[in-house]
């Protein structure tokens, strides 16, 4: 499964861009509700190809023939993320709130 998507302002070589996906199997996923999320990918330009292959999404927790929902969030070089220990939630706080809808996809057989 592989992604095509804008940034802006462009990311160039000198100015990066960072961009972490969260995965789930419901239409309303988020960086506070998911199953499974990527690792910080970073951009030096828009025509990077990104995605999940099959066995990583099997490995994500996903079934062959399942709807997957899936967000990207700009994010930091470097993130903080930390889980709260009074609600056991995964904390991003430097995630950019702004973000697209969701997009669905199934995973191949």
């Amino acid at each position: 499964m592989s992604f095509e998507f804008g940034l802006s302002p462009v990311p160039t070589p000198s100015n990066r861009a960072f961009v972490r996906y969260f995965l789930g199997d419901f239409a309303d996923v988020s960086n506070i509700k998911f199953k499974a999320k990527s690792d910080v990918i970073n951009f030096s330009n828009l025509s990077a190809n990104t995605g999940f292959t099959r066995d990583k999404l099997l490995e994500m927790g996903f079934t062959s023939g399942q709807t997957v929902f899936v967000r990207i969030f700009g994010e930091s070089f470097i993130s903080n993320n930390w889980e709260d220990p009074t609600s056991g939630l995964e904390v991003f706080p430097n995630i950019n709130p702004n973000t697209v809808a969701a997009v669905s996809f199934i995973v191949p057989n």
